[in-house]
């Protein structure tokens, strides 16, 4: 009454709807679709670009030009008037101090560390999907059993109702029994808000929350 602002009123008793498992799990889902993953991903391949690039640093390289002067007043230019000049320019590095060595050894590390990053979200991914799963079965289970302790408190009550009425029954057996069972219920929705939690740990490790990657 103090809440709703003074006004007299009764609260009404509803049923908390006992969620059901709404998302699809599977390990290849959950790994595809984890940005982090993705992220780890496109960095191996960046560091893998990078190693095949400094492998050619002793690479043979081959330069060409192509001039052509349609005009000009200068006997010394090069190439004179109306004449194609064509340069070609091959170098072969025969010995740079062993930096493209140094430099594809630093690079297959890199590679080597986006690797076992790559592993490590991937292995993350695994253990919050298991977690989630375990939760959920675990929150499953005992919302089952709170259902049914809530239905043999709810018959446990008629009976010792029935009998206060009938005269057979004491008052405190009745106001025990009342406070069981609203005791019992309490434990049910709160199993029941387990369940909702659950869900939603399944849903953050199956990146339903997350953006979905641009195309």
């Amino acid at each position: 009454r103090t809440l709703a602002g003074g006004s007299d009123l009764e609260p009404r008793e509803e049923d908390l709807l006992v969620p059901s498992l709404s998302v699809e799990v599977g390990i290849r889902e959950a790994v595809e679709r984890r940005n982090d993953v993705r992220s780890a991903e496109t960095a191996l391949e960046r560091a893998k670009v990078l190693k095949t690039l400094a492998a050619k640093g002793m690479s043979p390289t081959v330069e060409g030009s192509v001039g052509y002067m349609l005009l000009t007043d200068n006997d010394n230019a090069s190439p004179v008037e109306r004449e194609f000049l064509l340069a070609l320019n091959v170098s072969i590095p025969v010995y740079d101090g062993g930096k493209t060595k140094e430099d594809v050894a630093d690079k297959a590390k890199s590679v080597e560390a986006a690797e076992w990053s790559l592993d490590a979200r991937k292995s993350q991914v695994l253990e919050d999907l298991g977690k989630a799963l375990t939760q959920w079965e675990k929150a499953v289970a005992v919302e089952s059993s709170k259902r049914k302790q809530v239905a043999r408190s709810d018959e446990e009550l008629k009976i010792t109702q029935l009998m206060y009425k009938e005269g057979m029954g004491a008052q405190i057996d009745l106001l025990n029994a009342q406070v069981d069972n609203q005791k019992v219920k309490t434990e049910h929705l709160a199993a029941i808000k387990e369940m909702y939690l659950a869900l939603v740990s399944l849903k953050q490790a199956m990146s339903e929350y997350e953006p979905a990657p641009a195309e």
